[in-house]
């Protein structure tokens, strides 16, 4: 993880860069955080891979780009099927067989069988639902409803009967009905044809025992179209299993079906991307919901009795694994993406199958590693990468920049505080995510400290992501400073640093552009820009005892930080390697310092060498966005800055100043 400071030449300079970087609250007594990406930023960003897509790139190089050191292999024909948990613990469920098509065939409800790759084997007692008489229309109902077991030497903790009605309506008879016996019950109709005829939807369930009132309606919220619509739950493909809970007197159902058949029903991305230059993305999308849907169904392996029978599923059909919707709602460009990647997964070395393919909408401008954000051993292809793609232009990502606005009450009282002094971003993880929010203020009324991270953040307040980039209020204000420049820098120092800093930067306090420049190769680095004069001043030398470098880096010729300074630094801190970057230009230096502190930067800052304001506000957007600050002249881009730029690969430049 990266520290992340604003460094500062003043008191006064301190203030400036703070104002820079957090944006002015909606009010005074407001708190005002501020953000960008949806989701734990972790593997595929769906904005970035829209954005790889829009710019010719094919499904294998986004997959490649986010999943570390991934290819793609294509299962065999006969693939693995899925549990797939639909909803759990209800005491009664009403389900109804609709026809698709025309001569739809009936649905078979069984008690007593086990269903395998729709054949029915063992002991069975069955219902014939028959669906509709034409397509679109509704068949005979099945209401199974669950009662106190009746020691039928199954060791359930429940029963069930089930009960067919039929589509005309009138009383079962006596062979429309099952009596109380063992919750194995399934539904079974064409399902794994390619085809299917038929469909069951599911009408109602209860959530508690007293099922004689009106049950809740299981419907989900589609918003995979031009509008946003509530669903029923319906599925067309594989078949349907009710099971007795593990826990309560309730039963879960399922829907079992095979890998693609799932995929096909998996809802995470927009489809209409796919007629807007986004097909790629989509085929990304269903090798990562296939890889992943896999990847989990084997770590978490058999369902059945004692094996995951508190949802009888492989994966949840909701965001806690996928989005899974079953029928009608597909769309062409999806069904497009995913025939075309039939069987089609993501490996890594490190996996004996496909690997885990985590995914959300976007992230911060660079996903996350999996170790930063979870509770997690490293994952070699879940790595922190580049996702500048998720902000091109037309991609449209509405998570681009977000805020959060609350009172300073409610800041305080959601973190258990009852009043908060200051708040800072004091380190960041390689995505640019806060790793370190340190909020101090009084709690229980003792002064408190006490830190968070992005994740943390996210949860207390309900953000879309932990990419947080401010949080600004009127807290009461810390002030640093000391009897000069070179105190108050210190004094900045003290007050955000550890001992033991891997670098100190040493600039001169005589002039500005030296420490301008070594403001965000500092932040870089993980410490200060402490300063001088033709000698080192004395609180100068104490924070540098205090600090004890691993690294000393001068900034500047002998006519900046003169070579007796330098003997003295030296003798400061004995341990500490001693060097001098330096150039023979403003122009020269700056692009020394970039060299020499940044392999590569997502965003240069670019300012005029002798204008004081524009170095100084990009110095601290630079620190925060990882990125050097080179000077030019007012009307010319040197070669050596061209160069430099070109080197860095930043995808951003920021020009300071009109």
């Amino acid at each position: 993880m990266h520290r992340f400071r604003s460094i500062s030449l003043t008191a006064a300079l301190f203030v400036a860069l703070s104002v820079v970087v957090a944006p002015p609250a909606s009010a005074a007594d407001d708190v005002t955080i501020t953000g960008s990406g949806w989701g734990h930023g972790i593997g595929l960003s769906q904005y970035g891979a829209f954005g790889q897509s829009r710019e010719g790139d094919t499904f294998q190089q986004i997959l490649g780009h986010y999943y570390t050191g991934t290819s793609t292999a294509t299962l065999p024909a006969e693939s693995e099927r899925l549990w797939v948990g639909i909803t759990q613990e209800k005491y009664r469920v009403d389900i109804t067989a609709w026809a698709i098509g025309s001569s739809a065939v009936d649905v078979i409800v069984s008690r007593g069988a086990v269903a395998t790759d729709g054949q029915l084997t063992g002991t069975l007692e069955t219902l014939i639902l028959a669906s509709g008489p034409s397509p679109g229309t509704a068949g005979d109902r099945v209401v199974i409803e669950a009662v106190p077991g009746t020691g039928n030497g199954s060791g359930d903790p429940v029963d069930c009967t089930v009960t067919r009605y039929p589509a005309g309506g009138g009383t079962p008879g006596a062979s429309d009905i099952l009596a109380a016996g063992e919750c194995n019950v399934d539904l079974t109709w064409d399902g794994d044809e390619p085809v299917p005829t038929s469909r069951v939807e599911i009408d109602g369930v209860w959530d508690t025992a007293d099922t004689t009132g009106a049950g809740e309606a299981c419907t989900f919220t589609d918003w995979n179209g031009p509008v946003t619509v509530n669903r029923d739950c319906s599925y067309s493909r594989g078949l349907m299993h009710i099971r007795s809970d593990n826990n309560t007197a309730a039963v879960d159902i399922s829907v079992e079906v095979d890998l693609d058949d799932y995929t096909l029903g998996i809802s995470e991305m927009p489809y209409y991307w796919g007629d807007d230059g986004g097909m790629e993305a989509l085929k990304a999308q269903a090798v990562a919901a296939r890889s992943y849907a896999l990847h989990f169904a084997q770590k978490r392996g058999d369902v059945g009795p004692g094996d995951r029978d508190w949802c009888w599923c492989h994966v949840y059909d909701s965001t806690i694994d996928q989005r899974y919707v079953g029928w009608g709602h597909g769309q062409s460009s999806w069904i497009t993406a995913v025939n075309s990647t039939l069987g089609v997964i993501a490996t890594h070395p490190s996996e004996s199958g496909p690997i885990a393919a985590y995914y959300s909408s976007s992230s911060g401008g660079r996903t996350e590693n999996i170790e930063d954000v979870w509770v997690s051993d490293p994952v070699p292809y879940l790595k922190s990468v580049d996702d500048h793609w998720a902000y091109n232009d037309g991609v449209g990502n509405p998570r681009e920049d977000w805020t959060e606005t609350m009172t300073v009450g409610e800041f305080a009282a959601e973190l258990g505080f009852t009043s908060i002094k200051s708040v800072a971003i004091r380190e960041t993880f390689e995505s640019g995510s806060p790793a370190v929010i340190e909020v101090a203020g009084v709690k229980n009324g003792a002064d408190t400290v006490k830190t968070y991270d992005g994740n943390d953040f996210r949860v207390e307040f309900g953000l879309y992501s932990h990419y947080i980039t401010s949080v600004f209020g009127e807290f009461s204000l810390s002030r640093y400073a000391g009897l000069d420049r070179y105190g108050t820098a210190a004094e900045i120092s003290a007050n955000t640093f550890d001992a033991g800093v891997p670098v100190v930067y040493i600039a001169s306090g005589n002039d500005f552009p030296d420490a301008l420049v070594a403001g965000p190769a500092a932040a870089h680095g993980g410490g200060p820009v402490l300063l001088v004069t033709t000698v080192a001043p004395t609180a100068t030398k104490d924070e540098l005892k205090r600090l004890q470098p691993a690294e000393i880096v001068i900034i500047g010729g002998t006519g900046a930080v003169a070579t007796p300074v330098e003997d003295e630094l030296k003798e400061l801190v004995p341990t500490a390697t001693v060097r001098r970057v330096v150039g023979d230009s403003r122009i020269a230096t700056s692009v020394a310092v970039s060299q020499d502190a940044f392999a590569s930067a997502p965003a240069v800052f670019v300012a005029v060498e002798d204008n004081f304001p524009d170095a100084l506000s990009g110095s601290a957007l630079a620190a925060r966005m990882g990125g050097p600050v080179l000077f030019v002249k007012t009307n010319t881009l040197s070669g050596l800055v061209k160069d430099e730029i070109k080197r860095l690969g930043a995808t951003d430049i920021v020009v300071l100043g009109g």
